[in-house]
């Protein structure tokens, strides 16, 4: 069979999307009857039964109405019963017709029991096969001991033999063809099983890490907000009682504020990427001009830079225009530079590159801090990365760089970085600049 007849039959037949397993062998057994009665039908024309021809042709006119009702008007339980009864009436009248119990319908009955195992529901089965055996068995019982005037008998038995030879093969084709889609569509039931139960081993799988990330996200929230909730609450005992000279409590109001500011921004995070793993990424791409959208992250850096005595050097053209999410963006600098400045120590350097090359975006931050070892550096962008306290003991929660790539990769672009333990590292931000397809606000 060509791929165009294929593609015709498929779409005759229906799809398993469209009906039901029982609807769709419904459809297949139609045409394997269809078959089935051109084949009796020719044979009937050969041996000079005119009779059943007429009585095929009549069958042939109601299978087709019954299928145009189940495939096209969606009406499968009228076209069922139109062809369960007059399946069993056709061959009633194929028993008189063609020898009664000498001849094949009794044979060919079970076609109809084949066809009935196949389209009805399990549970009906043995009563269609009840149904089945009482209807033929009566008929041929009374035949045999009350009334055989209205059969029908053959010519001669060279005749019967031929039309018994002929309706045996066309007997077994139909029922082979029929088991065979019967088996087929179980493969095809049985594989679409198995992929979904790999599919629920694999929902069960993420919804395990899921949960270890929840869990270790809540550990790392309740680690880090513990030990500024400690501190202020010292603080505040210190200065109920009245323990606090003027500088100490300059000292401690100094230190208090970069602790809050420091948890601040660690919630900051959490929200951004909780809010991300639930709801997804937003991406909002609009043209910015670089000096004015960077200045003023550069400025509260640089406050933050200088207080630890760190120069913090940035070169880019303020005129040039690039094409990000500007918030993202926003977060993605401003937590690659808190944390340089967190891991440097006085005395260093902190340099920002942002520059065009080959249509994408480079944002290049080189520290000289205490670097990063290989073995942390592979567990980098991930949750499995614990975050370390900086050169003057600030806290983190290490989702900033986890939120990095989140918003790295929601742009399209990629992260990286390169580190040597005790010479610094350099993190590098690729976004591209080519926005074809994109709807971008200018800003």
């Amino acid at each position: 069979m060509t791929t165009g007849a294929v593609n015709i039959y498929q779409q005759l037949i229906g799809t398993e999307e469209e009906f039901s397993l029982r609807e769709v062998l419904f459809h297949k057994t139609c045409f394997i009857i269809a078959l089935a009665l051109n084949a009796a039908l020719i044979v009937s024309i050969f041996l000079g039964f005119w009779d059943m021809v007429l009585v095929i042709i009549i069958g042939e006119i109601i299978l087709t109405v019954a299928f145009w009702l189940s495939r096209f008007m969606k009406r499968f339980y009228w076209a069922w019963w139109m062809v369960i009864v007059c399946g069993y009436l056709f061959l009633g009248t194929n028993f008189f017709l063609n020898g009664g119990n000498e001849g094949p319908t009794l044979l060919l009955s079970y076609i109809s029991l084949v066809f009935l195992s196949a389209t009805t529901k399990s549970q009906f089965q043995w009563i269609w096969a009840l149904i089945h055996s009482l209807i033929f068995g009566s008929i041929a019982l009374y035949i045999f001991y009350v009334d055989a005037s209205w059969v029908i008998e053959y010519p001669s038995q060279e005749v019967r033999i031929l039309d018994l030879v002929l309706s045996y093969s066309i007997g077994v084709f139909f029922i082979s063809m029929l088991f065979s889609m019967v088996r087929a569509a179980y493969e095809k039931q049985k594989e679409r099983a198995i992929f979904q139960h790999k599919n629920i081993l694999n929902k069960e799988q993420e919804l395990k890490d899921s949960n270890k990330d929840l869990t270790r996200i809540l550990s790392i929230l309740a680690h880090d907000v513990r030990n500024p909730l400690a501190s202020i609450e010292g603080y505040l005992q210190l200065n109920e009682a009245g323990d606090l000279d003027p500088s100490m409590r300059a000292s401690l109001n100094h230190d208090l504020l970069k602790l809050v500011k420091g948890t601040s921004y660690m919630l900051d995070d959490m929200l951004h990427w909780s809010k991300g793993q639930l709801h997804g990424h937003n991406t909002n791409i609009s043209e910015q001009m670089l000096g004015p959208w960077l200045r003023p992250t550069l400025e509260h850096l640089e406050a933050l830079a200088k207080a630890k005595n760190i120069r913090l050097v940035s070169e880019y053209k303020s005129t040039q225009r690039v094409f990000v999410d500007p918030n993202m963006t926003t977060v993605i600098l401003r937590n690659l530079l808190q944390n340089a400045i967190k891991f440097s120590p006085s005395q260093t350097k902190i340099s920002l590159k942002v520059k065009v090359e080959q249509s994408s975006l480079i944002i290049k931050v080189t520290d000289e801090g205490i670097g990063i070892n290989q073995e942390e550096l592979s567990k980098l962008f991930t949750l499995n990365s614990k975050s370390k306290i900086g050169t003057q003991k600030e806290l983190g929660s290490g989702l900033g760089l986890l939120l990095c790539k989140d918003y790295t990769e929601a742009q399209g672009g990629s992260i990286s970085a390169e580190s040597e333990v005790g010479k610094g590292s350099t993190f590098m931000v690729c976004l591209p600049q080519e926005i074809q397809d994109q709807q971008v606000e200018r800003v």
